[in-house]
């Protein structure tokens, strides 16, 4: 990818297809060139267009890559991020996407969390006129399925 004005969000988005399609060895390699941006935002134009947060494009990638205490860390600090900024849409998204990967977790009470995030998603999403959200990231175990 050339360095240029666009970089930070073709990664961001590179993590997101990888994610979606459930390309761990591409998820990997976004996910390497994303890390330093952590903490980020996702704009273009100067902030004319915002793509959320750095660390959900993170989480997306480290479900996909099977790792989820990464997924875990990265979603939470989105979450608070869009929350911070009263982004609910994103803040919708990313209720999903770390309810996908709690979902996965042996710990009943992750899977109890998991489940809340994902009716709170959903009914923002309704509230918002999003429509639906989808299944999310792929994580591996839900690609066994």
């Amino acid at each position: 990818l050339p360095r240029d004005m666009n970089y930070l969000t073709a990664l961001a988005h590179l993590c997101e297809a990888a994610a979606l399609l459930g390309d761990t060895a591409r998820a990997a390699r976004a996910y390497e060139r994303l890390s330093p941006h952590a903490g980020l935002s996702v704009t273009i134009g100067g902030g004319c267009a915002y793509f959320g947060c750095v660390d959900h494009y993170l989480g997306m990638a480290a479900a996909a890559m099977g790792r989820s205490a990464d997924a875990r860390r990265h979603l939470d600090g989105a979450m608070a991020a869009y929350a911070a900024l009263g982004a609910r849409p994103w803040q919708a998204l990313a209720q999903r996407d770390l309810g996908v990967v709690l979902l996965q977790s042996p710990s009943s009470a992750d899977a109890t969390r998991g489940e809340t995030l994902l009716r709170r998603a959903e009914a923002e999403a309704r509230a918002l006129g999003m429509g639906e959200l989808g299944d999310g990231p792929r994580t591996p175990r839900a690609r066994d399925e």
